[in-house]
C-alpha cells in the first residue's frame, strides 16, 4: 500500500510547521538565519493559511527561545553575551543600540522595530531582564515583536506563490534560493560584526 501524492503533501504539513518552529526557537538563541526563509517557503509552496501557521509556530518558538536566552543570561551572562557576539553580524555596538532603543522606547517597542531593521531578537531577549523584564513578560510579549513580521512575510510569500503556480517549479526553488542568498550576501557584506 502505498501513500498517495496528495496524502503525502498533507502529511509533510506538519513537520513543515514543526520545522519552522524549531528554526524560531533556534533563531532566538543562536542560528543567523531568519525563520522567514522557512515561512516563506512553506507560504508560497502551500499558501497563506499554511505560511500564518508556519509563522504563529514560529513565533512560539521564538518565545521559548527568548525566555530561554533570558534565564541562562541571568546565571552566566559574561557567556551568553560572548556566544551571541560570536553570531555573525552582531557586534558589541549591536548590544549598545540595542541597550539605547530599550532605554528611549521600551522593550516592546524597541523589540518591534528592531524586528523590521536588522536588530536581532536574540540580543532583545538577553538585554529582557536589565529590562525589568520577567519571563513570563517576555513570553507573552514575543509573539507580539515577532508575528508582525512573520505574518507579512507569510502573506507576501503565499501571494507571490499564487503568481508562481504553473510556472517551472524548480525555477520557482532556484530564484527563492537565489534571492535568499544575495540578501545574505549583501546582509553580511554590508553590516558590521
Amino acid at each position: 500500500m502505498s501513500i498517495e501524492p496528495q496524502q503525502r503533501n498533507a502529511l509533510a504539513l506538519p513537520f513543515l510547521i514543526g520545522v519552522a518552529g524549531a528554526w524560531g526557537f533556534a533563531e532566538a538563541v543562536l542560528f543567523f538565519v531568519v525563520v522567514d526563509v522557512a515561512i516563506g517557503w512553506i507560504a508560497m509552496s502551500r499558501g497563506a493559511a499554511a505560511g500564518i501557521s508556519a509563522a504563529l509556530a514560529a513565533a512560539a518558538g521564538a518565545a521559548i527561545g527568548g525566555v530561554s536566552v533570558a534565564m541562562v543570561a541571568t546565571v552566566v551572562p559574561h557567556l551568553v553575551e560572548a556566544a551571541i557576539l560570536a553570531v555573525p553580524a552582531i557586534s558589541p555596538q549591536t548590544f549598545i543600540d540595542a541597550e539605547r532603543a530599550i532605554a528611549g522606547q521600551g522593550w516592546t517597542l524597541a523589540a518591534l522595530l528592531g524586528s523590521v531593521s536588522g536588530e536581532p531578537f536574540k540580543v532583545f531577549a538577553f538585554l529582557s531582564p536589565a529590562a525589568d523584564l520577567s519571563p513570563v513578560a517576555l513570553l507573552l510579549l514575543t509573539p507580539v515583536v515577532r508575528l508582525p513580521r512573520f505574518v507579512a512575510v507569510a502573506l507576501a510569500f503565499a501571494a507571490l506563490g499564487r503568481l508562481c503556480r504553473g510556472r517551472a517549479p524548480k525555477l520557482v526553488a532556484a530564484l527563492f534560493i537565489g534571492a535568499w542568498t544575495a540578501f545574505y550576501a549583501l546582509f553580511w557584506t554590508f553590516t558590521p560584526w
